[in-house]
Order: structure tokens, then C-alpha cells, then sequence
């Protein structure tokens, strides 16, 4: 079953109180949010809001070169072009911070190896605006040791995330996330098992395949007005569609 757990924070200052939200249901991947609300008597802006914040890893420094490996590697999708979304591959996390920022087309997800203890992280961010990953590997002299740390926190122009009126309250994006041993599969299911058991809406009863007009296929994202549309609705029908698809067509 699915069990949820709230923190409350409240601020020592400002009327503004934040409760970090973790639910867990029968698969390995969790989900975290944040809450918050503005108990005072004026407007609160949110300037910057990151669901995931923390340490992740700290491990022995391995990064010599007689071992010849880097401790962290970041799998993330390389080109956010429209059509080359889905080249995914593998760097080596240096020294410091690395970020990793959306572009139009981008999809939040993110895997990290820990290639010291093969354990591994894969997150996804339940968000289609613009977000930011920030990545800093840290190395101590005093122990040898080498830490990791990671964000996700939404992105974008504007200087105000959003301005909370009196009494209003406000819930993040999501973050699902696991951290789990074996391979990038092994994510990748936990990931599918956890959005099926609960994130994705059941599916409508009926035949699982509807007989579907998609209306973009043969206009090349040309734009169209309402009466060709409705148009194309009526064709549709007397084919015996039984679902009409309009599509942003990118």
C-alpha cells in the first residue's frame, strides 16, 4: 500500500512554514514534494524552490591513477533538439559543480553511478517547465573522502516563482526517485512499475487500443482554425474514429 510522511519546517523569521512530503508505495522508487504556505498578513514571493536537495554519497577517494576511475558518473540526455532527445549517455563527474540545465525539448530524468559501491540513483522530475540539476563533488584532504551533492530546482526568467497571498499554500513538483544496485535496467523498471502503480491514471474501461485520428500527420504542424477542425471531426466520425487527437505536432 502507499504510505506518506510529512516534515513541517517553520522559519524563525517569516511567517512562512514549508512541510517536505515522502510517499512510498510497493516499489523501490519514492516521491518527494514540498508544501508551502504563507502564514502572514502580506504577500510572500518564492524567488527559487529546488523539491530535491542534499547529500547523496560519500565514499573513500578512489580517483588515482593506479585505480583509473572517477568516483560519481552522471547519465543524463545530451541534445535537447527537437528528434535528438533521446541520446543518452554517461559522463565522469569532475571536481566541483556541474550543471545540467532543460532546453526545449528536455526531459528531467537523471541517473547517477556510484562507481566506488555500484550503487546507482535515478530521478525524474514531474515537470515540464524549465528546471536545473546541480551536481558537486567535493574531495577532503583531512580523510581521503569524497562526497556528493544534488539538486533539482525549477528554472525560468522570472524573478518571482510565485507570490503566495495571505493564508495560501502551494505544493512543488514532484521528484520520484530510487537509489537501488544492479544495472540501468533495473532503474528503468522501478521507474515504469512505480509510475504505473502510482502516478499514471487507471486506463478508461474499454478496449485499450481506440481507433485514433491524429490530425498533425498529414498537416506538417500547419496551423488550423476551428472549422476545419470541426470539419476533420465529422470526417472523422463517419470513418467510425472513436478517439480525435489534436497535436501540438512537435
Amino acid at each position: 500500500g502507499t504510505r506518506a510522511f510529512g516534515v513541517t519546517l517553520r522559519h524563525e523569521t517569516r511567517p512562512v512554514t514549508v512541510t517536505v512530503h515522502t510517499q512510498l508505495d510497493d516499489t523501490a522508487v519514492l516521491a518527494r514534494w514540498l508544501e508551502i504556505t504563507n502564514n502572514g498578513s502580506e504577500p510572500a514571493v518564492i524567488d527559487a524552490i529546488a523539491p530535491w536537495a542534499g547529500r547523496l554519497w560519500k565514499v573513500g577517494d578512489l580517483s588515482t591513477p593506479l585505480l583509473g576511475v572517477t568516483p560519481f558518473a552522471l547519465g543524463r540526455y545530451h541534445d535537447y533538439r527537437w528528434s535528438h532527445e533521446g541520446q543518452f549517455g554517461f559522463q565522469d563527474l569532475p571536481l566541483g559543480e556541474t550543471q545540467v540545465s532543460s532546453g526545449s525539448h528536455a526531459c528531467g530524468l537523471v541517473v547517477l553511478r556510484n562507481q566506488v559501491t555500484q550503487e546507482w540513483l535515478i530521478a525524474h522530475l514531474a515537470w515540464s517547465g524549465l528546471w536545473q540539476m546541480e551536481f558537486v563533488r567535493a574531495a577532503h584532504e583531512s580523510d581521503g573522502t569524497t562526497e556528493l551533492f544534488f539538486q533539482i530546482a525549477l528554472a525560468g526568467g522570472d524573478a518571482a516563482r510565485r507570490v503566495l497571498a495571505p493564508g495560501e499554500s502551494c505544493r512543488s513538483p514532484a521528484v520520484h526517485l530510487a537509489v537501488f544496485v544492479g544495472d540501468l535496467d533495473t532503474g528503468v523498471q522501478a521507474l515504469h512499475d512505480h509510475f504505473r502503480q502510482s502516478v499514471a491514471p487507471p486506463a478508461p474501461p474499454g478496449p485499450r487500443h481506440l481507433v485514433e485520428y491524429n490530425h498533425t500527420g498529414y498537416t506538417q504542424n500547419v496551423q488550423r482554425n476551428e472549422e476545419q477542425f470541426l470539419s476533420e471531426v465529422e470526417i472523422a466520425a463517419q470513418l467510425g474514429v472513436e478517439l480525435f487527437m489534436v497535436d501540438a505536432g512537435w
